[in-house]
């Protein structure tokens, strides 16, 4: 759907007091920075966040073609992320705990187990044991620690992991611990 389309069909049922605020969810950075531009050249109301599966693991990097076909789960890459640091357009990734592959420690066997992936939940538990946290928790906090605004979506039955994911707030990390978590640097 055309960007003029959707945004016009959007703003309408804003107006009519429908919905209030309104974002894109896995769109590419250069589709979201389309209906940025629509929005702004027509005064209208236009997307105030952008809902990706997204989180520490390392995912298969997608083409651009790939990145832009129907139903494709989006993850964020480095261009998103530059587009989202300059916009400060919030991210409200779901999927943000990696369904628990950090906090069992790299282990959960439905994930697809890279040597990368391996790697980064092992710094995941060395920082955490460093910090006092939990390997959870740090994984959340990476989030929270990129340069734009970050709201990860929660999604738990268990109340202890409520309890525990909870627990990230307290945990702030340094743009180099954040770094390090990622790339190993």
């Amino acid at each position: 759907v055309p960007v003029a389309e959707l945004l016009g069909t959007l703003n309408d049922a804003g107006k009519r007091g429908r919905i209030r605020y309104f974002g894109g969810s896995n769109w590419t950075s250069s589709r979201l920075a389309e209906a940025e531009a629509y929005a702004r050249e027509h005064r209208i109301d236009g997307f105030v966040a952008s809902q990706p599966k997204w989180n520490l693991l390392k995912q298969d990097d997608m083409s651009e073609a790939e990145r832009q076909e129907p139903a494709v789960l989006l993850y964020l890459n480095g261009q998103d992320r530059d587009w989202h640091t300059d916009s400060q357009v919030p991210v409200i990734p779901y999927a943000p705990a990696a369904n628990g592959f950090f906090a069992m420690e790299g282990k959960k066997p439905e994930h697809k187990i890279t040597e990368e992936n391996t790697a980064r939940a092992g710094r995941v538990s060395q920082l955490a044991s460093e910090l006092g946290a939990s390997p959870g928790q740090v994984a959340l906090a990476w989030l929270q620690a990129q340069p734009f605004p970050v709201i990860p979506i929660l999604g738990t039955s268990d109340i202890e992991h409520l309890k525990d994911a909870m627990g990230a707030v307290d945990v702030d990390l340094s743009k180099s611990q954040a770094d390090w978590l990622e790339t190993g640097e």
